[in-house]
C-alpha cells in the first residue's frame, strides 16, 4: 500500500511538473504575441495620426478653395 501511495505521489509530481512547464511555455508565447500586438497597435496609431493630419490638411485646402469661389461670385 505504501508503494502504491508513493507511486501515485510520484505520478502526481511528474504531471504537475509537466503542467508547470507547459504553463511557462504558454506564458512565454502569450507575452511574445502581446509584444507583437502592441507593436502593430503602435504602428497603426502612427498611421492613423498621419492619415488624420492629411485629412485635416485637405479639409483646410478645400475650405480655402470654397472661400475663394464665394469671393469670385
Amino acid at each position: 500500500e505504501a508503494n502504491d501511495l508513493l507511486r501515485a505521489e510520484s505520478d502526481t509530481v511528474v504531471r504537475l511538473r509537466k503542467s508547470h512547464t507547459e504553463m511557462v511555455n504558454m506564458n512565454r508565447e502569450l507575452q511574445e504575441k502581446s509584444r507583437a500586438a502592441e507593436s502593430v497597435k503602435q504602428q497603426l496609431e502612427k498611421e492613423l495620426l498621419q492619415v488624420q493630419t492629411t485629412l485635416d490638411t485637405e479639409r483646410r485646402t478645400c475650405s480655402q478653395g470654397s472661400e475663394e469661389i464665394r469671393e469670385l461670385q
